[in-house]
């Protein structure tokens, strides 16, 4: 099951605010990944998912997905995608 996150336009000092604090980002850029993992999630920032990645940079990528506990993240066309298996 896929779930889509859309995070407003607070993201970028939600992410100023968690790195200083010890977050892990997500260690691995699963870019090459070709199956579907369990429980992605793909994210979007300020509901438009037009911009590579989401509109997030790879590093705010690996950040968000570490924040949720995910161990993997990639970045497509739309959106930064989290995932936890097949890393």
């Amino acid at each position: 099951m896929k779930t889509t996150l859309v995070l407003g336009l607070f993201t970028s000092s939600i992410l100023a605010a968690t790195v200083g604090e010890g977050v892990k980002p997500a260690t691995k850029d699963s870019s090459a990944l070709s199956s579907v993992a369990q429980n992605p999630i793909n994210i979007a920032a300020s509901g438009s998912p037009d911009a590579w990645c989401g509109g997030f940079t790879a590093y705010q990528c690996a950040v968000l997905c570490g924040n949720y506990g995910y161990s993997c993240y990639y970045c497509s066309a739309s959106y930064c995608n989290c995932l936890n298996s097949g890393c």
